[in-house]
């Protein structure tokens, strides 16, 4: 049982840091754009809430928001896509 938990311990830790290597915050849809082509990862970005936004952005980039956090932050930012306020960051990526 000692090495079970050590070795889940050990994947869970690998995981974690694999993610954290892989999740970028982004405020510039141009530069989002760019990125999700070149580095897939998760992209922590404002999101005004409306639906036409996911849908553009899904559209032009095949990404689309797989959470939002049960720990945002309540930030306020405008939303790259629509320049409307955010009151905090989604995160997108694609299905790959």
């Amino acid at each position: 049982t000692k090495t079970l938990d050590e070795y889940q311990k050990l994947l869970y830790s690998r995981a974690a840091d694999f993610m954290k290597s892989k999740t970028f915050d982004v405020d510039d849809y141009g530069e989002f754009k760019e990125r999700i082509e070149a580095e897939p990862g998760f992209y922590r970005m404002h999101w005004c809430g409306k639906d036409e936004v996911e849908a553009k952005v899904k559209e032009e980039t095949k990404a689309t928001i797989r959470c939002v956090p049960f720990d945002q932050v309540k930030e306020k930012g405008t939303c790259p896509v629509s320049g409307l306020p955010s009151g905090g960051r989604v995160i997108y990526a694609r299905n790959y």
